[in-house]
Parts: C-alpha cells; sequence; structure tokens
C-alpha cells in the first residue's frame, strides 16, 4: 500500500525545501537480498487540483502504484526505495533545485494545453527551459502529452475531432513504437484533445486514423528522432493514454477511470450509452490492460534510464 512515510523521506538536502513539496514514499521489494538500496527520486508537476483526477496526492497515489508494482516485477532481487515530491503547479510550485530528481512526471489536466491560464503557459515556459534545455528524463500523461508537443514552436494539440472519449482503447505501435514496445497495447484513455504534430525532434510512437499521436518520443535533435532506435535513446516518453489507471481496481478503475467516466457523462461530453458500454467494457478487460499497462510502463521507464 503507498504511504506518506516521513520514515523513509528523502533528507532535507536532497529534496527542494523551500517549495515544501508533498512526498510520496515506498520502499520495493524489502526483503529483497541486495545491499544497498536503490533509490528513484521523482518530482510530479501536478496539474489538476480538482477531483476525481485530483488533487495531486491522489494522482501521485496513482503514479507510485504504478512504479511499485512495475518495479516489483521487472526487478524483484532489488530493494528500491521510490520518492515522488509533488509540486502544484496551478498554484506556481516548482523546485528551485531540479538536479535533485532523476526524472519528471507530467500527469493529466482537466485543462487544454491550448488554453492561456497563466500556470499553463508558464508550464510550457518551465518545459523549455528546464526539461527540453537539459534533457530531463520526463513521462508525460494525456494533458502532459499534450502541453508537452504543445510546448514546441512547430508542436500542435487541438481538440479530438470527435469529440471525447473514454475506455480501453489499443494504441497502434508505429516502427518506432514497437522497438521501445514491442507490440499494441490495451490502455485505458479519458481525454478530449490531441497531439496533432510534432516537432522535427520527436516520433509518434502509436498511431490511429483520427488520432495521429497516440504516444511520443523526444529526442536531443531531429538527427536523433529520425535515426531512432539505432542511436540514442528519448529523454522523454509522453502518451495519450493514462497507464495508471491500470494499477488496482480499487485505486485506477473504481476510484479515478469510473469517476471521471461519470463525470464526462454529467457535462455532456459523452453520451449515456456509451459510458454504459465503455464502463463494462473496462471493468471486463481491467487484466489485459493492468498488463500492458505495466508493460508500456517498463518499456518507457527503461528508455528513460529510470528502470535497469
Amino acid at each position: 500500500m503507498v504511504m506518506l512515510d516521513p520514515a523513509v523521506e528523502p533528507k532535507n538536502d536532497e529534496v527542494d525545501s523551500s517549495s515544501s513539496p508533498r512526498i510520496l514514499c515506498q520502499t520495493v521489494n524489502p526483503s529483497a537480498t541486495s545491499s544497498p538500496p536503490r533509490r528513484l527520486r521523482l518530482c510530479m508537476l501536478g496539474c489538476e487540483d480538482n477531483p476525481p483526477y485530483g488533487p495531486t496526492e491522489h494522482t501521485g497515489q496513482l503514479f507510485m502504484e504504478l512504479i511499485v508494482q512495475s518495479l516489483a516485477e521487472c526487478d524483484p532481487t532489488t530493494t528500491w526505495i521510490v520518492s515522488i515530491a509533488i509540486y502544484r503547479v496551478q498554484q506556481g510550485e516548482y523546485p528551485d533545485d531540479w538536479n535533485l530528481y532523476d526524472g519528471i512526471l507530467l500527469p493529466g489536466s482537466f485543462a487544454a494545453a491550448y488554453d492561456t491560464d497563466p500556470w499553463i503557459e508558464k508550464l510550457k515556459h518551465v518545459i523549455q527551459n528546464e526539461i527540453v534545455a537539459h534533457r530531463r528524463p520526463t513521462l508525460g500523461i494525456c494533458f502532459g502529452h499534450q502541453v508537452f508537443a504543445h510546448s514546441f514552436e512547430d508542436g500542435q494539440a487541438q481538440k479530438y475531432p470527435r469529440g471525447s472519449r473514454a475506455g480501453r482503447y489499443a494504441m497502434t505501435t508505429t516502427p518506432a513504437g514497437a522497438a521501445l514496445f514491442g507490440k499494441q497495447h490495451n490502455l485505458y484513455y479519458t481525454h478530449g484533445d490531441m497531439v496533432q504534430k510534432l516537432p522535427p525532434c520527436a516520433v509518434a510512437l502509436g498511431t490511429e486514423d483520427e488520432l495521429p499521436v497516440q504516444a511520443a518520443a523526444y529526442f536531443a535533435s531531429a538527427a536523433d528522432a529520425q535515426a531512432f532506435p539505432s542511436a540514442n535513446k528519448p529523454y522523454t516518453v509522453t502518451f495519450q493514454a493514462h497507464p495508471e489507471y491500470g494499477v488496482s481496481r480499487d485505486l485506477g478503475l473504481d476510484g479515478t477511470l469510473r469517476r471521471i467516466f461519470h463525470v464526462m457523462t454529467d457535462k455532456e461530453l459523452i453520451q449515456k450509452e456509451y459510458q454504459v458500454e465503455k464502463e463494462q467494457d473496462a471493468i471486463e478487460s481491467f487484466d489485459t490492460v493492468h498488463r500492458q499497462s505495466k508493460e508500456a510502463f517498463i518499456a518507457s521507464a527503461r528508455a528513460l534510464g529510470w528502470f535497469p
């Protein structure tokens, strides 16, 4: 179970204290014989304060559970201490020292990447000047996927042409995506926007007719992007899907995805008949999505250098 555990929080000289981030910590494989434990220190730029995807602590718990389950599966003989420092970017919170972290989580939001709210404009500036400029390993999800692309002058996020959709869909991999993920993945989605165009330094990892960029990888240059997978690994991987919804039936499926289904129906973003059909499919397909969400995340974490 994910806990807020001060006993295993990073020491004061290991995290930014001036912005007072909320810290989630958990030990993975505590009985493993490896010594000393390995550490994974991430910061999450939480983009949604409102439930059911927020508050940011809830979002952080979704990602912590995804990381813990994935590490336990792919590296069971090593003890890991995982920490996530949560910053609320809608409130203007950011790290003072980005070098304290091994990587960045850029999750979803009910906002749109092309909106001109001050916090979104600042976030795009931070993406370019802190993440892109320094090639910081980053995982972007849904809004994070969209705003990362939209932060580039030649990238574009826009409304999804069919309105909004939710539930299980297949991520059909491109040749570059097949090299990273190996196969098609069934993942959970909730979105009304999409990435229409990537900058030259990025490649699409998944695509379909009306969703041209289901996932993307970003590189230091356009030449590196074109040379993938034979050349350098990406510094950022982004998904339109939400692998974190697949972590568990209680936290991810019932506690988040199904609640978002009902919010989308209440706001008339999706039709009731569609909601009932896709919600039932999400329940019945959970075991498949759970497994393939972890597979997609493990592949991404390895590409970003977070996992061995």
